[in-house]
């Protein structure tokens, strides 16, 4: 079995360069394009590079909306570079059409807090309202749409590794930028508070169902960008019920990370009886929770005691990754994911 590398929450764009002229040169801010580059170098061959949503931050690179030019072409042209075998899932990012405003949604998580950002403004960019173009930036248009134009790819997929099954799913763009969505209140404070993606279809619950029915392999891994719920605060064990759950989605006591079919996907985990490993991305927080499916309950917990328990059918490990272009983490950090014989967060830089 190959080791494996997963990337998360990437963000590359053509603008962390220009940005990255524009600011101090001994000032350290964390340019996503350069993190991505220097990690894709280190992939061996004999490695599998997972790169699990968010690998860009908006598809078109112009902020004013004038020229086609993609921020995909970064990808593409350091991806070349990559000894090992590749694939890929997509994020919410990896949707959004357009640049998005700076000064809406800030850059705390490149370090760049307001101080910073005030005072190189003009050189900076990404400031100028541009009224509907701000929806936009959030906006997908199926219908002439497609994030990979030029690159092969399914939305939900599975590959071999070993003795593992490699499980691919597409939890969709934002959960808000899809109308239907705003008529059920249920999901007003997930979109909001959570910016929770749209989530699985039919067809990818179907697939999920009956992969883990069929699959002989000794371990499933499945990769989905957005996590079907996230625990931020300390919390002892927590019941896996559809009301309870929801009950505490309302509050925002919890944090559901995607709207359609959320706890229809943790019900086909937990009614498993296979070996699952559980990986997302998306909220730039590297966490580890252990899913009881006896109990129906999931838990906090540590890396270690994930690893204690990888072969361990009763429990569904579900890892959430360092994200490799953001910081705004409690611990200010930004890396990958390495599973291997054993799994670890691999951090690359701490910024102050």
């Amino acid at each position: 079995m190959k080791e494996i590398i997963v990337i998360s929450d990437a963000h590359l764009s053509s603008s962390w360069d220009e940005i990255e002229k524009a600011l101090p040169r001994d000032y350290e801010f964390l340019n996503p394009n350069y993190w991505f580059k220097k990690t894709v170098e280190t992939v061996k061959n004999n490695q599998i590079l997972v790169l699990n949503g968010d690998t860009v931050d908006y598809f078109l690179a112009d902020y004013d909306g004038e020229g086609n030019a993609s921020n995909w072409g970064i990808f593409n042209r350091t991806i070349k570079t990559c000894k090992g075998v590749v694939f890929l899932t997509l994020g919410n990012h990896d949707y959004h059409a357009r640049p998005y405003n700076y000064s809406i949604y800030g850059l705390n998580h490149v370090h760049i807090p307001y101080k910073i950002r005030r005072q190189h403004k003009p050189k900076i960019g990404h400031h100028k309202f541009r009224f509907l173009k701000e929806w936009e930036s959030m906006k997908v248009d199926f219908n002439w749409f497609n994030p990979l134009q030029n690159y092969k790819f399914e939305h939900f997929y599975t590959a071999k590794n070993g003795k593992e099954l490699l499980v691919f799913l597409d939890s969709g763009p934002e959960a808000l930028s899809i109308f239907k969505n705003w008529l059920n209140p249920g999901n007003w404070i997930p979109m909001i508070a959570g910016t929770a993606g749209r989530g699985l279809g039919p067809d990818q619950i179907n697939f999920l169902q009956k992969t883990l029915e069929t699959a002989p392999e000794r371990e499933i891994i499945i990769f989905v960008h957005c996590p079907p719920l996230f625990l931020r605060g300390p919390f002892a064990e927590i019941p896996l019920s559809g009301s309870f759950l929801a009950n505490l989605m309302r509050q925002a006591i919890i944090e559901s990370k995607f709207v359609q079919n959320n706890m229809c996907f943790l019900e086909s985990l937990v009614t498993s009886d296979k070996n699952i490993l559980l990986v997302s991305g998306h909220t730039h927080t590297p966490a580890n929770f252990l899913i009881d499916k006896e109990a129906r309950s999931i838990r906090k917990t540590d890396i270690e005691q994930i690893n204690d328990a990888r072969y361990d059918k009763r429990y569904v490990k579900f890892i959430s990754a360092l994200p490799l272009g953001a910081c705004d983490n409690p611990n200010r950090e930004n890396g990958f994911l390495k599973i291997g014989e054993r799994i670890e967060h691999k951090v690359l830089k701490r910024f102050p």
